[in-house]
């Protein structure tokens, strides 16, 4: 008899996970059943700014049309969002009062805008930037609307600004800190950066945060700056950051901390129940990125198929993930991974060309790299990534480390060092 299997959330996570259950043929031993808050199959949600430019259209960044769902048995519920979980009874608990009951149970939340706690955070205009559906309102308000204000100098308020940018309106981006990707880059790289964006358009106010945020017939219409400047703004985006989506999972009695406790197999505390994504922390870290949804995805689908026609293999482990960070901003290049500000001890390779405007920076420990910032030619990323990933001794070529040419002088050995 087949188990039920049930996955909260219709997104890359989740259904990721289903996609590796069934590469290890796994699938023919559950029933399948999805449940998602959206009204759409799962799209990719990293193509979300190139969308809100107009760089592609939504049936592009489709991962799994609706036939999909149907050519795999998978009982697909849109728009009907979880409400809760009734562990005792082994049911999930929709919006639309539907019971779906499970065997083992996928929480794939993932996560929800950072709150900024702003005053008057109920006005029209106020929203995060997360799903399709933000960006056919920011689209839609680009039609009527002018002043666009971005509170957040991270990967996704960059999107959003030069995708609101380029839709025409007025667009400035707020950051608390004193240069923008404070956390991937370095002053110099970020001041290349921002000079480039703003010759898009977009206005940049650093070392600045929200104090108060005023209305007009029920929109907001202008806000007050820490430094006691108005500035106007008919869309307040927040993009400052993002919160593990816990709600179920807390309701439920699972522990939590920043995110729903998982162990090296994605297990809850309950051991019917595993989390993946944005939604869950293991060994202490929440991840944003893709590359370890696509690590804990693998994992899961394997670990769920061989409970069943495997019962003998070792189950696999989940041991964390070091991700690359890459803008999506069409015509601009950069590359980050590792620890870009350099720890007590370490040592900093860097080459910087101000009339190209490239810029390479490696931070070294014991001549292996730790860390990795690359702006404006970024071919060697992936190499330099593997070579940080597998700690290999560089002392050979520490001069094409610094000056790219890594291509030309690396022996293929080097790498899997």
């Amino acid at each position: 008899m087949k188990q039920k299997l049930v996955v909260v959330g219709n997104g890359m996570a989740g259904i990721k996970a289903l996609e590796s259950l069934m590469a290890h043929q796994g699938d023919a031993f559950f029933d399948i059943t999805v449940i998602g808050e959206e009204a759409h199959p799962n799209y990719n949600r990293i193509m979300l700014s190139p969308l809100l430019a107009d760089e592609t259209h939504f049936k592009d960044i489709v991962l799994n049309p609706l036939k999909w769902y149907r050519e795999h048995n998978i009982d697909l519920h849109l728009s009907d969002p979880a409400i809760a979980i009734d562990r005792e009874q082994k049911r999930v608990i929709c919006y639309s009062g539907q019971h779906v009951e499970y065997d083992q149970l996928i929480l794939a939340t993932g996560s929800k805008p950072a709150s900024l706690r702003l005053p008057n955070e109920s006005l029209d205009g106020i929203m995060g930037f997360r799903t399709l559906d933000d960006v056919h309102r920011m689209q839609d308000t680009a039609k009527t609307y002018h002043h666009a204000v971005i509170v957040g100098g991270g990967l996704l308020g960059l999107e959003a600004a030069a995708g609101l940018a380029k839709k025409g309106m007025q667009t400035t981006l707020l950051h608390r800190s004193g240069w923008i990707l404070n956390r991937q880059l370095d002053k110099v790289s970020a001041g290349y950066l921002q000079r480039e964006l703003e010759k898009r358009e977009i206005h940049f106010r650093l070392n600045c945060q929200i104090k108060d945020v005023y209305g007009s017939e029920g929109r907001v219409h202008q806000l007050l700056l820490d430094d006691g400047s108005l500035l106007p703004c008919d869309l307040l985006i927040t993009a400052a950051g993002i919160t593990p989506e816990i709600t179920l999972a807390k309701t439920a009695g699972l522990d939590y901390e920043r995110g729903i406790l998982v162990n090296d197999q994605l297990q809850t505390t309950d051991r019917h129940i595993f989390a993946l994504g944005e939604c869950c922390q293991h060994r202490g870290e929440c991840y944003g990125l893709v590359a370890p949804v696509w690590e804990q995805a693998e994992i899961l689908g394997q670990n769920l198929a061989n409970q069943h026609h495997r019962p003998d293999t070792p189950k696999s482990i989940y041991s964390g993930t070091r991700s690359a960070t890459r803008l999506k901003i069409s015509g601009i290049d950069l590359f980050s991974a590792g620890d870009v500000t350099p720890p007590k001890g370490a040592e900093v390779l860097c080459w910087n060309d101000p009339a190209q405007q490239h810029y390479r920076r490696l931070i070294m420990r014991d001549n292996r790299i730790t860390g990795i910032l690359l702006y404006g030619d970024i071919r060697e990323g992936n190499t330099l990534f593997d070579l940080m990933q597998n700690h290999t001794d560089t002392s050979d070529i520490r001069q094409q480390l610094l000056f790219g040419t890594l291509d030309h002088h690396l022996p293929p050995s080097s790498v899997a060092a």
